[in-house]
């Protein structure tokens, strides 16, 4: 490219395409720019490929970052899930004593638990989705290959939330289920 169609910018670039190992090739491009212009220094040889790693090292970086605290943010949503809905049925000892001892069975007790807690996780989860949707404009520019909308992702993250809900909802409806009530009317 000619010096006067730089763009006034003040440095220049030789690409030398070749069919093997493009650092062979540096001894003659050194000397056929020695041989153009001696003055002009040759500095900042890299390879395409590192040229192209170089220039996306912050994206990658700030989606690796991104990638972590999600992971993070999903590991601590599903931990409050499985704390909230498992202080919740074990608060209900009580209640769930006096219906088996006016003849509720087990597994009517730990359907009532399940069906009530996923409706309270049912909430929470539309109350997420609906802030992920508002606020996911603000982070789109983050990301590469899928959209703040991407139903996968979001149906994922749902289904995990609820399966952990599931699993912290029937671990202690069952062993409220396995209480004898008048031991668990006698518990505060």
């Amino acid at each position: 490219m000619p010096v006067a169609n730089a763009g006034g910018t003040n440095q220049l670039f030789v690409l030398a395409r070749t069919a093997g190992d493009p650092m062979s090739l540096l001894p003659d491009v050194r000397r056929i720019v020695r041989e153009l212009d001696p003055n002009q220094p040759i500095y900042a040889i890299q390879t395409l490929e590192e040229a192209t790693r170089a220039s996306v090292f912050e994206q990658r970086l700030t989606l690796i970052l991104l990638q972590i605290f999600a992971a993070i943010a999903l590991s601590l949503a599903c931990v409050g899930v499985y704390g909230m809905v498992s202080y919740a049925v074990s608060s209900r000892s009580k209640e769930i004593g006096i219906r088996m001892a006016l003849g509720a069975d087990r597994a009517g007790v730990i359907r009532l638990v399940l069906k009530q807690s996923l409706f309270l996780v049912a909430i929470g989860t539309a109350i997420g989705l609906a802030g992920s949707l508002a606020l996911g404009r603000f982070v789109e520019s983050l990301l590469f290959g899928t959209t703040p909308t991407d139903p996968l992702a979001l149906l994922s993250v749902v289904m995990l939330l609820g399966l952990v809900a599931l699993i912290a909802g029937y671990l202690p409806a069952r062993r409220a289920g396995r209480l004898d009530p008048a031991r668990a009317l006698r518990m505060d």
